[in-house]
C-alpha cells in the first residue's frame, strides 16, 4: 500500500508531518508533529508541538500561503524574541505514514508572531509561510527621500569597499553578548556600532561599542576565547559619517538639505 493509499485509508493510515527550517548558511531545525522523534533523509526531527495550517490548493501557485503553529519557546521560534535569523529562512513540509514521506509544501518564512489564548493563558506562535515565488508579485523598493543615505552599507549602491575596512584578530574574552578584544579598542567609541563580526562561519550585528567592547546580537553560539575574527564597522547613514569616516559622499543616497517643513503645507516632512 502506497502513501496515497494510506493518506485516504481508514484504517492503515499513520499520519505524521515533519517541519524543516534552514538558512544558506546551513542553520537548521528540524521538528515533527508526531509522538517520537523521526529520522528522515538524515536529519533527526525532534517530537514537539508543531502543527502546520491548511494549504491552499489552486492555479496561483504565489497565493498558497500557509502557518504553521508551535510552542513559543520552540527554539526556531523564540529566537524571533531577539533577532531573526540572517538571510533567507526556507521551509519544507513534509507528510508521511510509516516510511512513506511526500514533501507536500515549500517556501520560506516571513513573520513570526506571538500570541496568547484569551481563556488558558497559553503562549504561541504563529509562523508565516509563503512560496518563494510569491515575492516576485511584490512591489519593488524605491529611492526613499531622507535626511538619511537609504542604502546597506558595502552594498553596490554604497559603493564602500569592506576589504578597506576590516580588522582581525582573536577574541580575548565573552561576556554573554559582550566580546572584549583590544583591536575595538583601536577606534573611538561607537566606530564598530552598526557594523558586523564575523566568528566561527557565523555573522552578527553589533548594537554598541565602547572601548575595547562590543555588543552583539544575536549572540553567535558555539564562540570560545582565542577564536579568530573578522570586523566591520558600521554606519548611521549621516552626511558627516559618510564623509568623515568613509569618504564616500559622492554615492550617498540621502537628501539632508531638505526643509523641516512642506513648502506646499505645513506638515512636517519626515526623516
Amino acid at each position: 500500500m502506497g502513501f496515497w493509499d494510506k493518506e485516504k485509508s481508514l484504517t492503515r493510515a499513520e499520519p505524521y508531518e515533519l517541519h524543516k527550517f534552514w538558512t544558506d548558511e546551513e542553520d537548521i531545525w528540524t521538528y515533527a508533529d508526531a509522538p517520537a522523534d523521526i529520522e528522515y533523509n538524515g536529519f533527526i526531527y525532534e517530537a514537539r508541538y508543531i502543527t502546520g495550517g491548511g494549504i491552499e490548493a489552486g492555479t496561483n501557485a504565489t497565493r498558497s500561503r500557509t502557518i504553521v503553529r508551535c510552542n513559543w519557546d520552540l527554539p526556531f521560534a523564540w529566537q524571533y524574541t531577539v533577532a531573526p535569523p540572517n538571510g533567507i529562512v526556507h521551509y519544507h513540509r513534509y507528510r508521511g505514514h510509516g516510511d512513506d514521506v511526500q514533501l507536500i509544501f515549500v517556501g520560506d518564512v516571513i513573520n513570526v508572531e506571538f500570541k496568547q489564548e484569551s481563556r488558558q493563558g497559553q503562549r504561541y506562535a504563529v509562523i508565516t509561510i509563503e512560496p518563494p515565488k510569491a515575492s516576485l508579485n511584490r512591489m519593488g523598493l524605491i529611492q526613499r527621500y531622507s535626511r538619511q543615505c537609504t542604502v546597506d552599507l558595502y552594498s553596490g549602491q554604497c559603493g564602500v569597499n569592506p576589504l578597506l575596512f576590516v580588522k582581525s584578530g582573536e577574541l580575548d574574552s565573552i561576556s554573554g553578548n559582550v566580546l572584549t578584544d583590544t583591536i575595538f579598542g583601536t577606534e573611538d567609541d561607537g566606530w564598530w556600532k552598526g557594523g558586523e563580526i564575523l566568528i566561527n562561519g557565523h555573522q552578527s550585528k553589533i548594537i554598541d561599542h565602547s572601548g575595547n567592547d562590543i555588543t552583539i546580537l544575536p549572540y553567535i553560539y558555539g564562540i570560545e576565547e582565542g577564536m579568530s575574527f573578522e570586523v566591520w564597522p558600521g554606519c548611521d547613514h549621516l552626511k558627516a559619517t559618510c564623509d568623515d569616516k568613509f569618504d564616500n559622499l559622492v554615492n550617498m543616497k540621502a537628501m539632508p538639505n531638505i526643509p523641516s517643513r512642506s513648502p506646499w503645507s505645513s506638515e512636517s516632512i519626515r526623516g
